[in-house]
């Protein structure tokens, strides 16, 4: 079986890839010149691009977006086998909308298997390359 990384490594790998699509959004809406609003709107727009983000390049990517590149970790189904599109998206929901509950109740329920609860619920887990 493969080695899990602990809470922090996928701390890591989470914010590495918030900065760089906030990083890129903040550029667009520059050359743009668009000021947006911080409003309930945004920040779901905000949860939306996530989503997406990591929904398909983890699906596309093996299992790893940009941050989980740079640490050397991957998502993977309970086999240790290539995610489905639709684990992928289970899995992303969590972390983009809900990333305080999925993490809570995985910390909680699921510590000794490194899981967040949308990792259960898509029958995922994250492991070292």
């Amino acid at each position: 079986m493969a080695k899990i990384p602990n809470w922090w490594a996928r701390f890591w790998a989470w914010l590495i890839d918030a900065v760089i699509i906030l990083v890129v959004e903040a550029v667009i809406l520059w050359l743009f010149r668009f000021s947006p609003r911080f409003d309930i709107w945004w920040f779901s727009a905000q949860s939306l691009i996530f989503f997406l983000y990591w929904t398909f390049i983890e699906f596309h990517n093996n299992g790893q977006s940009i941050g989980k590149t740079a640490l050397k970790i991957r998502t993977v189904n309970e086999n240790g086998k290539k995610i489905t599109l639709e684990q992928s998206a289970i899995s992303a929901f969590g972390k983009s909308f809900l990333i305080p509950i999925d993490f809570i109740v995985g910390y909680s329920a699921f510590a000794e298997e490194k899981l967040r609860l949308f990792n259960k619920l898509s029958r995922t887990r994250v492991v070292f390359e």
